[in-house]
């Protein structure tokens, strides 16, 4: 650990206090909002198996979006 990366850490403390040290990153903002993201989970339930090729399909026939990377799909199995 460098001596700067100490102070850095050390002034954002000593200025604000706790607060100095919070993250202010959030985030990314999903691509589907909670009613899309239901519908899909009440899909998937529904199956006896899942299976990605056919969730991606699912997706963009019904919601016409493809999302970002296979791990967004991960994510909702």
């Amino acid at each position: 650990m460098s001596v700067g990366f100490v102070n850095k850490w050390k002034y954002r403390f000593v200025e604000p206090g706790i607060a100095g040290l919070k993250l202010k990153h959030q985030g990314s903002k999903g691509y589907l909002n909670s009613v899309q993201r239901q519908i899909l989970i009440d899909w998937l339930k529904q199956k006896n198996y899942w299976h990605l090729d056919e969730l991606k399909e699912y997706v963009e026939d019904s919601f016409a979006m493809i999302l970002e990377s296979n791990q967004s799909y991960y994510d909702l199995f």
